[in-house]
């Protein structure tokens, strides 16, 4: 897939582009549904599927005080932009001028004269231009002057809810990671660099690798069972968010416990996946007494992953 950051970059002449515009921050089930069918149109034409997103998030912007806490990272976009069979990413830089663009600059400017689209596909809410003047309507009739068609896929619904980043966000945030999980259509997962610990785990015979985030979001603090990724290879792993009360700490960690895992060397970046949470952090009375609650929460975690590997055994899946 190809990424291009500024219009110019973009090379002229694209064959029969089917574009798709959107912030789709993590890429959920109504997202991939979008760009699934911006892919096959374009396979079947033989032209060029192109998602046109924005940089930072239009709302970082014109809400500064209250920037929204994005589900993922560019860089994990950009993975599932790709894994989903888009050949062309375009972030458009969303600043105070490009606020102010009508939408007929927009369409004229992005997606006639850099892109030369041939249809648009939206979702059935989608809004552009200053002040969001611009609808589905608006992007339709200047489709009719500018030579291409709009589709509308209509907004994916769950239990009779529209579902949309914004839920998503506040659906982690309070700690559902399965209910979040289905509705984005894969595992909610924060990546970033390992970095040292002040060694707690291993003192209580359960090291961890203490992760410092890339992602915005973070979870409800409390204990997840997770997949742990390094490199290419994944481990079934249990992972604490929170400030380990026990020890009368106040700064966020995340520190995962892999299962049965004894590495040689610390990695120097780390996936976690959260498939499930335990439960809340918790302060307990002595360091005995969490020594035996980590103990119960990753007999937990094998018998978690135990049903999994069942499952998926039964079913003729994997994971």
């Amino acid at each position: 897939m190809k990424v291009f950051t500024q219009l110019a970059e973009i090379p002229s002449g694209l064959h029969h582009p089917i574009v798709t515009i959107g912030n789709f921050d993590g890429v959920h089930r109504g997202h991939q549904e979008i760009i699934r069918q911006v892919v096959s149109k374009a396979r079947a034409s033989n032209g060029c599927s192109v998602l046109v997103t924005f940089e930072p998030h239009p709302l970082a912007v014109l809400t500064p005080q209250a920037p929204p806490r994005l589900i993922m990272t560019r860089d994990q976009k950009l993975e599932a932009f790709a894994s989903y069979g888009m050949d062309m990413t375009v972030f458009v830089r969303f600043d105070a001028d490009f606020a102010q663009w009508s939408p007929r600059r927009f369409v004229e400017t992005v997606l006639v004269d850099a892109i030369g689209a041939k249809s648009v596909y939206v979702g059935s809410n989608f809004v552009f231009g200053y002040q969001q003047q611009g609808t589905v309507e608006t992007l339709v009739a200047l489709g009719k002057e500018c030579g291409f068609n709009v589709v509308s896929i209509p907004q994916f619904t769950w239990r009779r809810r529209r579902v949309s980043s914004s839920l998503i966000r506040n659906l982690l945030l309070e700690g559902h990671i399965e209910t979040s999980n289905r509705l984005l259509g894969h595992f909610y997962t924060l990546q970033g660099r390992v970095v040292p610990g002040a060694g707690r785990g291993r003192q209580l015979e359960f090291p961890t690798l203490n992760l410092l985030p890339e992602n915005d979001l973070i979870p409800k603090p409390g204990v997840y069972i997770t997949r742990a990724k390094i490199d290419s290879t994944i481990f079934p792993s249990v992972t604490n968010i929170g400030v380990r009360p026990t020890f009368g700490e106040n700064q966020r960690i995340i520190e995962a416990h892999l299962i049965d895992v004894t590495l040689s060397t610390a990695p120097h970046h780390l996936s976690l996946s959260l498939l499930h949470r335990l439960r809340n952090e918790v302060k307990f009375p002595s360091r005995e007494d969490l020594q035996k609650q980590i103990f119960e929460d990753v007999r937990s975690a094998r018998r978690f992953f135990n049903r999994l590997t069942r499952f998926n055994q039964d079913s003729g899946g994997g994971n």
